[in-house]
């Protein structure tokens, strides 16, 4: 059964997909600091890394560089 607007609290939001995807990306890289694993994440969604950097407040600086850096060795 498809959700209609009218079945939802007016205060509650669909999550966005994309947002869930960069929630897995930044959980990957603090748990396990595996950023391979949140590359090819990246890379198989064609996503950018400012789509992961301006959706989470959740990585450090030098987590960012690092990503960065090993993103772009990548391509």
């Amino acid at each position: 059964m498809a959700l209609r607007s009218y079945d939802l609290p007016s205060n509650y939001h669909i999550e966005d997909p994309l947002n869930k995807l960069v929630y897995q990306i930044t959980s990957v890289i603090k748990n396990t600091r595996d950023f391979n694993s949140a590359i090819n994440l990246i890379l198989q969604n064609n996503l950018k890394l400012e789509d992961v950097v301006s959706r989470t407040a959740r990585l450090t600086l030098e987590d960012v560089v690092k990503l960065a850096d090993l993103l772009i060795s990548k391509k």
